[in-house]
């Protein structure tokens, strides 16, 4: 007898084909896993950055301000380190270091900012003193510039009428300061210096000597004094010439006159009750006859310079006249 067909025990070794249960994938891009499987975190905005005050950096080379490289909550974040904008005014710098290991071993890396000065106070500038025009000396003009149909004479004596001979004749009517320059004597000391004055005197120079050409036209003399910074003119009687001097150059308000107090007929100059003037260049004095002057130059840098004349009295003119006649005959 046939027994009957047992069905298998095991089942086909081929299964029926199952529709997958993952999506096909999507393309880059817009899936938000990442290779392997691994979720991304999402971007987060990223917080204020922290900065460390100046007290809490301890780095003695720096001793400028840097932000941390990690958050409080442990969140990832860069490693690059943040500055605040440099305050170039103030001094801030980067200040560079070359670590042994890492990355510093190829490029500098930034230790810290440099430490911020103070503001500087703005400097305190001189004034230059203003040149003074009037005591430099002016070019020469140039002959080319003046009038062609004049002639200028170089020489010091002209044609001019001479009462005295009551006949036109050659005079000496000009004296240039280069010639008077060579008559230059120094003054003389006549009296004690009071306490703090300093001997120092001047130089005086003659430009003329005009003898007196009439018992109506007196003689005259004149010329120039120069009194350096700090001298002094000690006290001089005139006779009974009169003296007329003009202020050419000085310090302003620095040039001194003193005229000596008269005293019945008897004049001498006395310190305490001296008439004293303070005088600037322009000022013109005179001292008259039978009187005292002193002069003083209180100014510590400029020179002070008086042009003066003096007038000789009549009767001394004639007497003067007369010896010159006498001394003409003598010579004839």
């Amino acid at each position: 007898d046939e027994e009957p067909d047992e069905e298998p025990d095991e089942e086909p070794d081929e299964e029926p084909d199952e529709e997958p249960d993952e999506e096909p994938d999507e393309e880059p891009g817009e899936d938000d896993s990442a290779p392997g499987g691994n979720s991304v975190i999402e971007e987060e905005d990223e917080p204020e950055v922290n900065v460390v005050s100046d007290e809490r950096f301890t780095d003695e080379r720096s001793h400028g301000r840097i932000h941390s490289d990690s958050d409080s909550s442990g969140a990832r974040r860069s490693k690059r380190q943040r500055y605040p904008v440099l305050e170039y005014w103030r001094n801030e710098r980067m200040i560079y270091e070359r670590p042994e290991d890492g990355l510093g071993e190829v490029l500098p890396m930034v230790a810290g900012i440099s430490e911020r000065s103070k503001t500087p106070a703005a400097p305190t500038r001189k004034k230059r003193p203003r040149k003074d025009i009037s005591m430099s000396q002016p070019v020469p003009i140039q002959v080319s510039d003046l009038p062609e149909q004049y002639e200028f004479k170089d020489s010091d004596k002209g044609r001019v009428w001479n009462e005295k001979e009551a006949k036109a004749s050659k005079m000496k009517i000009i004296c240039r300061s280069k010639a008077m320059k060579k008559t230059e004597r120094e003054l003389p000391i006549t009296a004690d210096r009071d306490p703090g004055e300093e001997d120092l005197v001047g130089v005086a120079a003659q430009g003329f000597l005009m003898n007196p050409m009439s018992s109506a036209i007196p003689g005259w003399i004149s010329g120039y004094v120069t009194l350096p910074p700090r001298a002094i003119k000690d006290a001089e009687g005139v006779g009974y010439c009169s003296q007329v001097f003009f202020v050419a150059e000085c310090q302003p308000g620095s040039f001194e006159v003193a005229i000596a107090m008269p005293q019945d007929q008897q004049i001498v100059f006395e310190p305490e009750s001296a008439q004293r003037y303070l005088l600037s260049p322009g000022d013109q004095f005179f001292v008259a006859p039978g009187n005292v002057y002193r002069l003083q130059n209180h100014s510590k840098k400029v020179d002070c310079k008086l042009f003066w004349t003096i007038i000789k009295p009549l009767e001394a003119a004639d007497k003067s006249s007369d010896e010159g006649e006498e001394e003409a005959d003598e010579e004839d």
